[in-house]
């Protein structure tokens, strides 16, 4: 009889707790509406554990995240050619404004991409890559980088 006792109290005061913390994590969501868009956020710029999930080279398709802390990866190689380059939003802001340029001669650059991406949505140029340097950025983040090298 006591372990019965026991075991429903356990029951009990478990989902007392759980009620509790439904109650107070919707109180939190109905108080701070971008309270749901930090969550969301946070769930979605979760890092893959290996760089190979994350660029991913399969018939000339490239995907690039960019995350809270830049892109993932910082630098990858490809053939030269025609390639999409997939660059997922995965950063919790909305509307980034991405920049993908071919490195020509020794000052010179070519822009292959430019455009807003918004909050969990996806850009995918479909670009002439030639061999050498392009050089993926974000105009508000000045120190996010990705390099890609483009073998002939």
């Amino acid at each position: 009889m006591q372990q019965y006792l026991k075991v429903s109290i356990n029951r009990t005061v478990i989902r007392a707790v759980a009620v509790l913390l439904l109650i107070v994590i919707t109180g939190v969501g109905l108080s701070y509406p971008s309270f749901w868009q930090e969550i969301k956020a946070f769930v979605v710029s979760t890092k893959p554990k290996s760089t190979s999930a994350v660029a991913t080279e399969v018939a000339n398709q490239v995907i690039i995240y960019s995350t809270i802390s830049g892109f993932e990866p910082k630098e990858l190689t490809v053939k030269a050619g025609t390639t999409q380059v997939m660059i997922r939003n995965r950063t919790g802001m909305d509307n980034l404004s991405y920049n993908l340029t071919q490195k020509v001669g020794a000052n010179g650059q070519t822009s292959l991409f430019s455009g807003a991406v918004k909050l969990g949505s996806n850009a995918r140029p479909t670009v002439n890559l030639g061999a050498g340097l392009v050089v993926l950025t974000e105009a508000t983040h000045p120190k996010w980088e990705c390099r890609i090298n483009v073998m002939p």
